[in-house]
């Protein structure tokens, strides 16, 4: 990594009036008169009006004796005189800002500060300090700078006092809370302290003289953090930041800024040298500003989850690593085998402990089984915690923030009981005496939730706790991980084996196991999951753009996914080919690659329950199917592993005293696109006969689904797969995937998608003289004969046309029925599709039928299709035809929320001519199918080979020698008989025209499409014989051998 700064230059400062903080005047701050002295008048008046609203902070008429008191506490703190300074290159100042947000006591809602919103340049002017100081922070090497830190514990240590009063008065914490938060965020500067190890460099090859790696610091990185945690927060990066030679400008919340003033002071009396740490105040606007300025290269962020998202975004568009920590929904699940009593104080002080004003508060209670009986001795624990001022030794839940946090988190709880909730314990009138103006709101439970609510779907941050009941631990574990938060969760029991389930069943990033989760100290990783956690240090640099993933039955953002940048891409194609190269993989066993897809597929099946509600939640379809779909793909990795054990490779038959062994080798980089239909089986598909080969894979998974594939790489991986052989590269397929498929080193593509996009893929592949696979388009007739059973052939059709909402290549879409039997089918095909839009509802839900589209760019290509057919008069709606709103009567999910449609048949209109509209001709992917009739078998045939498509075809008869002969004149790939859409690894699976694409998935010819033969001719002649029979430049007379 090349340096942050490649010239160091000093900077002087003289913008600002100065003054120095000394260890001996904890309280010096500029002098009004040496500031404003330095003012134009319009700058004195916006300063003078606000330390003229701090010096005339006195007890009110009505103030109460304990308010007088605390606010009296408070000012030896902080002077009635002082507004919240800036910090640059060790030097206080006063910001000539315009702009000054008063800070209130959450409590008593007396003034207690004003913090500046700074101008661009002192910001401009803290990042310029901090690049100048950084070369020589660093030169100072590791031990050095682990001596300034640990001097920063000391004096952090000796300030405690003041700062616990702070974060008292400004946030509203308790006492005990005040000093956790300080224990916690000293022990973290401890644990920076003691990275050297991880630091140290380390030689790669057999040779130490080869190559040496090492870690470099960055340079400049900005720390935002929230008012929740404002003397903690910051400590959990800042110090690793400083530790390993980067410099840091802080910007914390606006809302809490004096602990951030305190802890510059605590830095200038440990010495630290100027500009290695710099502070700035400001709204959204500085954070943009110094994300935006060019020293800067990381950023790290902790709060709301929309702030996040804007941060991610803006930092990632300028190209800055970037570290976000948002919001949290974290679930305690109860099994009946705790400890009662420890476990519910143990969920009420997660919950209700710092007014819920925590990201790892567990803020949803899951009562498994009879636990529920418990809920009544929950409700008395929280109605028995003392809600009250901070400062008062009662106090067990303090203020929340501010005003408008209070009304937020009310706003919740009425909307909870406008929803159907029910309050066990109401806190929103919360009194408390002495303290009329204070943000308060006490312990609320509330009961009865749906999870569709708005108040378990949302981040409350207050004192509320959700209690919810499930039957087993299985159903806690997908409600877990079916929420968009990944935070963390607790599990309360006292079964080993149960733990070890929900550990491993659980996708989060942190879990607590008969404790609530609790902030990271010490050497403990904070991480979180899903839409918890964005970027992070192991993220791949690049300035490609975030793609947002959606649930398609929502439309909520769920997930953040980086497209790969050109460098990912490269970097990934080099990597793989030096890794095919290095014969890590390629040239291992058979039989060892056959143990790895093994532990692929039993590793696999452990992650079923975790991967079945993503591929439901990422895609829109019904978790029935998906329930269905996944668990069959282990046989894939099976196959082939098997197929690896027992193949046998040819010695062909030659003339003369020859053998022609023939192997089979891997072709080396492959690359793989995959569509957003399947994301996981397809991808499987795909995988497993290539890595059986020995080759090094790329995967594009489709910009809409790219996460179960992110997923099931490190399944791979955690299975043996060696480091480079296996990449996933998510972005859009005009750019990563065009990226991709034109590498020179890429030696085969496989791709499955639309027919236009094969043929561009194709003939850019065909240009590197590449090997190709395309699984293309279809238009899959379903023919039934009068000789079938109807009943099972309506059904068929069921099956085959609405299965994953139609959104698959070979949908049965074009159903071609006998005459004789029309009526009776359309009737009973009618009542079917019926049954289905009765029982359809959230995709999560197991009762549901069928799931939504994949977005509303596909519904309305759908819409488009079904109208044309419709107004131009070539078909009529029997069912359906229209996209569906309303409640679902299975279970009262909202349908306007995402693109679904009910399962339409349209019969012939005018003429019978229905053959003549787009719908038959085209691809609708969606829940559609177009019913023709026929009179002979010839006319069948006919119809069904009416199409450029030729992937899939259905046949129904209980003739077995009209079945064979109809299924013999059909022109298509994959032909079922009295079934559909059945998939075995063994048996092959392509088209047979090219709309459909070339090549095959499955089976042994899967296998040899990513091989190249290598024919070894071995001559086992004698020497003398050789001589007689080899030498072609014997005498002229003597016969010579030619081939």
């Amino acid at each position: 990594m090349p340096r942050a700064v490649q010239t160091p230059r000093r900077v002087r400062f003289t913008p600002f009036p100065q003054v120095s903080l000394s260890p001996s005047n904890t309280d010096a701050i500029l002098p009004l008169d040496d500031f404003t002295s330095n003012l134009s008048d319009a700058d004195q008046s916006v300063v003078l009006a606000a330390l003229s609203d701090i010096e005339q902070l006195s007890p009110s008429n009505n103030r109460s004796q304990s308010r007088e008191q605390n606010e009296a506490d408070t000012n030896t703190i902080t002077p009635r005189s002082s507004l919240a300074h800036i910090f640059i290159n060790n030097e206080c100042f006063m910001s000539r800002s315009k702009e000054w947000t008063r800070v209130l006591d959450p409590g008593t809602q007396g003034l207690i500060t004003k913090v500046p919103n700074c101008t661009h340049l002192e910001v401009q002017s803290a990042v310029s300090a901090a690049q100048a100081a950084q070369p020589d922070w660093e030169a100072l090497g590791f031990q050095s700078r682990r001596d300034y830190l640990l001097k920063l514990i000391d004096v952090l240590r000796g300030m405690s006092t003041d700062i616990m009063k702070i974060l008292s008065r400004e946030v509203g914490k308790t006492a005990g809370e005040a000093e956790s938060e300080v224990f916690r965020g000293l022990d973290c500067i401890h644990a920076a302290c003691s990275i050297g190890p991880e630091m140290a460099g380390m030689f790669l090859g057999s040779d130490p003289t080869l190559l040496q790696t090492f870690y470099e610091p960055l340079g400049v990185c900005v720390t935002i953090t929230p008012f929740s945690f404002p003397f903690m927060t910051p400590l959990w990066s800042i110090p690793y930041a400083l530790i390993t030679g980067n410099t840091v400008v802080l910007k914390p919340s606006e809302k809490a800024p004096s602990v951030s003033c305190l802890l510059s002071e605590a830095v200038l009396r440990a010495g630290l040298p100027p500009g290695v740490f710099n502070l700035v105040h400001g709204d959204h606007s500085v954070v943009q500003m110094l994300i935006l300025q060019l020293p800067v290269q990381a950023v790290s962020f902790v709060g709301s989850e929309s702030a996040a998202k804007q941060v991610h975004d803006i930092s990632r568009k300028a190209g800055k690593r970037i570290q976000a920590e948002c919001g949290g929904k974290n679930h305690g699940v109860i099994l009946d085998d705790a400890s009662v009593m420890p476990t519910l104080f143990a969920i009420a002080g997660s919950a209700f402990g710092a007014g819920g004003q925590r990201c790892m508060s567990l803020s949803v209670a899951l009562f498994v089984g009879q636990t529920r009986e418990w809920i009544p001795k929950l409700v008395e624990i929280a109605e028995s915690m003392v809600v009250g001022y901070s400062a008062d030794e009662e106090t067990k839940v303090g203020p929340l923030i501010d005003r408008s946090a209070k009304k937020k988190v009310i706003g919740f709880i009425d909307r909870a009981v406008e929803e159907g909730a029910t309050l066990l314990c109401d806190g929103r009138n919360a009194l408390v005496p002495g303290y009329p103006d204070g943000n308060f709101v006490g312990p609320t439970i509330i009961t009865d939730v749906e999870t569709y609510m708005e108040c378990y779907q949302s981040e409350i941050y207050g004192p509320v706790l959700i209690c919810m009941q499930v039957d087993t631990l299985d159903e806690a574990i997908d409600l877990i991980n079916q929420n968009k938060y990944g935070n963390g969760c607790s599990l309360f029991t006292t079964s080993g084996k149960h733990a070890k389930t929900f550990q491993r069943g659980v996708n989060v990033g942190q879990i607590g196991i008969n404790i609530p989760l609790i902030a990271p100290y010490g050497t403990a990783v904070r991480t979180s999951n899903k839409g918890s956690f964005m970027g992070g240090g192991k993220e791949v640099p690049g300035q490609a753009e975030l793609i947002p993933v959606e649930d398609p039955a929502t439309g909520e953002t769920f997930a953040l996914c980086h497209a790969a940048s050109q460098d990912d891409i490269n970097k990934a194609v080099e990597t793989a080919h030096e890794a095919f190269k290095s014969g890590v993989w390629s040239r291992a066993s058979r039989h060892h690659r056959a143990d790895v897809l093994e532990q692929c597929a039993t590793l696999l099946t452990d992650a079923l329950p975790q991967l079945i509600p993503l591929e439901t939640r990422q895609t829109g379809r019904a978790i029935r199917e998906m329930s269905a779909q996944v668990p069959s793909l282990v046989k894939w990795f099976k196959y082939y592993a098997s197929l690896l054990r027992v193949e046998e490779r040819s010695v062909l038959p030659t003339s003369g005293k020859l053998h022609n062994f023939v192997d089979r080798r891997p072709l080396g980089v492959v690359v793989q696109i995959t569509p957003f239909n399947h994301p996981l089986l397809i991808a499987v598909k795909k995988l497993a006969p290539a890595l059986a080969a020995g080759n090094s894979v790329i995967v594009k998974p489709s910009e809409l689904t790219p996460l179960s594939t992110l997923f099931l790489a490190k399944i791979l991986h955690q299975a043996g797969l060696p480091s480079g052989v296996l990449s996933v590269l998510p972005g859009y397929g005009a750019t990563t995937g065009k990226a991709l498929v034109s590498h020179p080193l890429v030696r085969k593509v496989d791709v499955t998608g639309g027919t236009a996009a094969g043929k561009a893929i194709g003939s850019i592949v065909g240009g590197n003289l590449a090997k190709y696979t395309a699984e293309l388009g279809g238009k899959a007739p379903l023919l039934v004969f009068e000789k079938a059973n109807i009943d099972a052939a309506v059904n068929g059709i069921a099956f085959g046309s609405f299965i994953a909402s139609g959104q698959t290549c070979v949908a049965s879409t074009r159903i071609i029925v006998q005459d004789s039997i029309m009526v009776e089918v359309l009737e009973k095909l009618k009542t079917k599709v019926q049954g289905i839009t009765s029982r359809m509802g959230a995709p999560t839900n197991p009762e549901s039928m069928m799931g939504s589209l994949i977005s509303e760019k596909q519904l309305k290509h759908v819409e488009k299709l079904v109208n044309q057919a419709l107004e131009t008069g070539f078909g009529v709606a029997l069912t359906g035809a229209r996209r569906m709103t309303g409640t679902s009567p299975l279970d009262g999910f909202d349908f306007s929320k995402g693109p679904f449609y009910e399962p339409t048949v349209i019969v012939p209109g005018k003429d019978n001519n229905i053959v003549h509209a787009s719908i038959w001709h085209e691809e609708a992917f969606g829940p559609v199918i177009v019913v023709a009739g026929f009179d002979t078998e010839e006319e069948a045939i006919a119809l069904a080979n009416h199409s450029e498509f030729g992937l899939g075809a259905g046949v129904w008869t209980q003739d077995l020698s009209q079945a064979f002969r109809v299924s013999e004149q059909i022109d298509a790939g994959i032909v079922w008989v009295n079934t559909h859409h059945r998939n075995d690894p063994s048996s092959p699976w392509g088209g047979a025209k090219s709309a459909s694409g070339v090549g095959s998935e499955n089976g042994i010819d899967a296998y040899h499409a990513y091989t190249t033969t290598k024919s070894t001719i071995m001559n086992f002649a004698t020497a003398e014989e050789c001589l007689e029979t080899e030498d072609w430049f014997v005498s002229a007379s003597k016969d010579v051998r030619y081939g």
